[in-house]
């Protein structure tokens, strides 16, 4: 087993303000493995020295006393003062009563000492002075002096100051356990840095190879660190001095974050000529060191990541799947349509397809977009009927994570996310609500999209292909559709003729069926094929296919079976209510509330169809919620009748 390599001792200063300390420390390393350094230093050239020290390349370092706190206080990182305790002071103090029970105490401002017991426990008269800087101290110590007091307990610059008026100083001491706390301390504050260190040179690492630019700068807004890209995209070279840079930070958001330490999402900044999308965000080193980074990318070639994105959706099956040689039929009416949709496809308007449930409006929608010059980016399509009107917002804009109860984590791309650069089919646009319409018209007139919960704006640019059996015009002349999404919708209208408008076209559109089932077209007799192109087919081609699958499936010879034709459309024909389902009779086996739950599943489905597929119009005769309504129509009746 390989062992690793031992580390190397801490590098660390002592900053003292006597000798006296310096032995004391020294002391105290006995079985240590720290690299130490000693200083000496007074109250005011402490911080100096200290900062001095660092950027020579000390980890840490360590101090004492008023002098100790002033450096502490002035460089904020990297520094561990040594306690000095209460006992300190008062072994200091004994040894001074041995001179004199008149005593000065000099202490730094801010320290606090509990005079009053001392002065019982020694009894002994201890004359307190405070300060704040040398000049302070020096003032201080003079004026005792000329009080006729002649013994300081203190620190080094104390005793040096009181000394050298004629008297007597005594340095307080830490305990040794007190500067092997601190060294503990000490030691973990360098191994903390250590590895933020190798954090840091991994992070610049990372950086160096992402494809967007870095800046990173501390509280004094200092460059912390930065990549090459960076440099390349702010259109300076890459051995530009520091002083090139200060001009970006407020664009890039970076001053912003250092004020307020909160992040900032994508952002646009117009720099160098060029517009970029930014991302800062406060970042903390060396345990407390404040900085701010910002990410920041040009938008070509965010453009260029969306379009990669799209041609990937598109291997993945967003696609067209249909083109114009898929739409069966050579009848005029069908003539009319392809060359619709070929001029059509070759222009970026907005299409409304309109027509009979069942005349091929999605085939239409994908010929659009295949034909178009869109072709390799993705198709995307809903259907609004099929959708839980509460799922319609997160469906199409997407949403952020947590954005609400059930969300999925991390979020998810919307339909006109994924459909940016290509094509999205909203097939039955007449079913949704006031509330969305207007929601969906803010999004095609500004070409921007928020997901649920989020708060970043994302620019799409989708071709809008939208369809419905509806008359959209009816619809907005009672008051269901806004007539400014109608206008948004249907720059350009495609209407398909209904099954009975192009009865021509039948044998056409059943070679394909009779080809699937290897059965040849005489299965189909000449009076048959009259019998089909004479019906009225409200279901259009999809009620045809399904008619004569089923003649197809229980077919049992190779040639046409006519009785079996009629008793199949007999059946079809048979009264019934206008879906196809005779009304549920009463079952006398099963509780009255399943038998009332039928007949109301029943009747909300009759409702639907009597009004022409409209749920709206229907949910507002039954006296419903179009959510109940559209629960209603995804229940299954509760048994046979």
């Amino acid at each position: 087993m390989t062992q690793s390599a031992p580390t190397p001792p801490y590098r660390m200063t002592f900053l003292a303000h006597s000798p006296e300390l310096v032995d004391q420390m020294k002391l105290a390393l006995r079985g240590r493995f720290e690299q130490m350094s000693y200083e000496s230093v007074d109250f005011d050239n402490g911080p100096a020295k200290a900062r001095a020290c660092l950027e020579a390349g000390s980890e840490v370092i360590l101090c004492h006393g008023g002098t100790g706190e002033a450096i502490r206080r002035t460089i904020g990182h990297s520094v561990v003062a040594i306690d000095r305790t209460d006992m300190d002071v008062i072994k200091t103090l004994r040894r001074a009563k041995q001179l004199s029970d008149q005593v000065i105490l000099a202490a730094f401002r801010e320290e606090r000492h509990d005079l009053e017991e001392m002065e019982s426990i020694l009894n002994m008269r201890i004359h307190h002075i405070s300060y704040k800087s040398n000049a302070a101290l020096a003032t201080a110590v003079q004026r005792a002096y000329d009080q006729g007091l002649r013994v300081l307990v203190g620190g080094g610059v104390s005793k040096r100051y009181i000394e050298g008026l004629g008297g007597t100083g005594f340095v307080i001491r830490p305990s040794e356990h007190s500067i092997r706390l601190a060294l503990d301390h000490a030691a973990a504050i360098a191994r903390q840095k250590r590895e933020e260190s190798m954090r840091h040179a991994d992070l610049v690492a990372i950086f160096t190879q992402l494809q967007e630019g870095v800046l990173c700068i501390d509280a004094e807004e200092r460059l912390v660190f930065s990549n090459p890209l960076a440099f390349r995209m702010l259109g300076l070279p890459l051995d530009a001095p520091e002083e090139a840079l200060p001009p970006f930070f407020g664009p890039l958001g970076l001053k912003d974050v250092l004020r307020t330490m909160s992040p900032r999402p994508d952002n646009v900044a117009d720099m160098a000529g060029e517009s970029f999308v930014v991302r800062s965000f406060p970042l903390t080193m060396h345990g407390n060191l404040r900085c701010a980074v910002a990410f920041f990318r040009d938008v070509p070639s965010l453009q260029k990541i969306n379009r990669k994105i799209g041609e990937e959706l598109y291997v993945k099956g967003f696609v067209a799947r249909t083109g114009i040689d898929d739409i069966l039929g050579k009848s005029r009416p069908m003539t009319e349509v392809k060359e619709k949709i070929r001029r059509f496809a070759g222009v970026e308007a907005a299409v409304l397809i309109s027509g009979e449930t069942g005349t091929g409006k999605e085939l239409v929608a994908h010929a659009l977009h295949r034909e178009s010059p869109r072709r390799r980016m993705p198709f995307v399509a809903v259907n609004f009927a099929s959708l839980a009107p509460n799922l319609i917002e997160s469906e199409l804009f997407g949403y952020e994570d947590g954005a609400f109860t059930g969300a999925k984590r991390g979020g998810k791309m919307g339909l006109f996310e994924m459909a940016d650069q290509g094509t999205l089919f909203l097939d039955e646009i007449g079913e949704i609500s006031h509330e969305m319409q207007l929601r969906l018209l803010r999004i095609l007139e500004a070409r921007e999209v928020m997901r649920v919960g989020g708060s970043r704006i994302f620019s799409v640019n989708v071709r809008i292909i939208s369809a419905s059996h509806q008359p959209l015009l009816e619809l907005v002349r009672n008051g269901r559709f806004r007539l400014d999404l109608y206008y948004r919708l249907a720059t350009l209208k495609l209407e398909l003729p209904p099954l009975r408008e192009r009865s021509e076209d039948i044998l056409l559109i059943l070679r394909r069926l009779l080809h699937r089932h290897g059965k040849p077209e005489s299965v189909i007799s000449p009076d048959m094929l009259t019998t089909l192109r004479g019906r009225a087919w409200p279901g259009n081609i999809r009620e045809l296919l399904a008619f004569v699958e089923s003649y197809l499936i229980l077919l049992d010879r190779p040639e046409a079976d006519p009785a079996l034709f009629h008793s199949l459309l007999h059946e079809s024909e048979r009264p019934a209510g206008r879906n196809g389902k005779s009304p549920p009779d009463w079952n006398p086996s099963r509780p009255l509330k399943e038998n009332l739950e039928a007949a109301r599943v029943h009747f909300t489905r009759q409702a639907v169809e009597h009004y022409g597929g409209d749920k709206q119009l229907a949910a507002l005769k039954l006296g419903i919620s179009y959510t109940t309504l559209w629960r209603t129509l995804k229940e299954q009746a509760p048994g046979p009748y």
